[in-house]
C-alpha cells in the first residue's frame, strides 16, 4: 500500500519544481542557463523518501519575437521502510520549447509556448518508478512589471503520447528586485483531467516556493530557498531545499 504513493513523490517533486520561462524576449543570441540542485524529503509511518535532483535549463534568444530552450534533469533517489531499501537514478526529464512573444517591448508582456518531452519512463517489475512518458504541450504565458516589482504567470496544458493523464498546469511568480537582490514567491499548480493507463501516472499537486537571488557578477546569480507541498492527491507531501547557479552570456 505504501508503494505506489512513495513512487509517485518522485514525478511530483521534479515536474513542478521546474524554472518558470520568461514571457519577455531576450536579445537574438543571448544565452540564460539556469543549473539547480534539489534535495526533497518526505516521511510518513516509519516510511522515507529522499530525492536529489540535478536539473539544467537553457534560454536562447533568436530574435524579438522567439525563444528556444529546454531542460534535463537526473535524480537519485532512495526510499526506505520497514523490510525494504530502494536506491534508484537516471534522467527523468528531457523537454523542449519555443516561445512566440507577442508582446515584451515594455512593462507588458505575453506569450505561447509550445514544449515537448522525450520518454524518460523506467519500470522496476512492471512499475512505473521514474521518469515520464512523451507529451506535448501548449501554455501562455504573460508578465507585468511596475518599478522593483514584477509577476509572471504561466495557464496551460499538456497531452500525454503515453499513459500518463492529460494536465492542466498553472504556475505564478511575484518578485521584487534591487540591483543586486531579489526575492522570489512562486506557486506551482498541477491537476490531471484524464484517467491515466495502468502504468501512467496521475496526481493533483500545488507547491509554494520561496527563494532569494543575489548578483555575484554582472551576468552571474546565486539563488537558494525551500518549497513545500501545499496541497496534494494520490501523492505524500514533502518538502525541499535547492540551491542554483543563474548566468547569461
Amino acid at each position: 500500500m505504501w508503494r505506489l504513493p512513495l513512487v509517485a513523490i518522485s514525478f511530483a517533486a521534479l515536474w513542478l519544481s521546474t524554472a518558470m520561462a520568461s514571457p519577455w524576449p531576450r536579445e537574438a543570441g543571448e544565452r540564460f542557463n539556469r543549473a539547480e540542485f534539489d534535495a526533497f524529503w518526505s516521511e510518513r509511518e516509519g516510511h522515507a523518501f529522499r530525492q536529489l535532483t540535478t536539473r539544467e535549463y537553457l534560454e536562447i534568444g533568436v530574435g524579438p519575437a522567439l525563444t528556444i530552450g529546454g531542460q534535463l534533469a537526473s535524480v537519485t533517489q532512495l526510499a526506505e521502510g520497514p523490510g525494504y531499501i530502494h536506491e534508484r537514478d537516471g534522467i527523468v526529464e528531457a523537454d523542449l520549447f519555443v516561445t512566440l512573444h507577442t508582446e515584451g517591448g515594455g512593462p507588458n508582456a505575453s506569450a505561447w509556448q509550445f514544449s515537448g518531452g522525450l520518454p524518460t519512463a523506467k519500470f522496476d517489475d512492471q512499475a512505473r518508478v521514474m521518469g515520464q512518458d512523451s507529451y506535448v504541450g501548449l501554455a501562455h504565458l504573460a508578465g507585468l512589471s511596475h518599478g522593483p516589482w514584477f509577476t509572471t504567470t504561466q495557464l496551460g496544458a499538456r497531452y500525454s503520447l503515453g499513459d500518463d493523464a492529460d494536465q492542466i498546469r498553472w504556475n505564478l511568480s511575484a518578485g521584487v528586485q534591487s540591483n543586486r537582490f531579489m526575492v522570489l514567491l512562486q506557486s506551482f499548480n498541477t491537476v490531471a483531467v484524464t484517467s491515466p493507463e495502468p502504468t501512467g501516472v496521475d496526481f493533483d499537486l500545488s507547491q509554494l516556493s520561496l527563494s532569494a537571488v543575489v548578483k555575484i557578477r554582472p551576468r552571474w546569480r546565486v539563488e537558494w530557498g525551500a518549497r513545500v507541498d501545499a496541497y496534494t492527491r494520490g501523492v505524500t507531501p514533502g518538502q525541499s531545499l535547492f540551491f542554483s547557479l543563474w548566468w547569461a552570456t
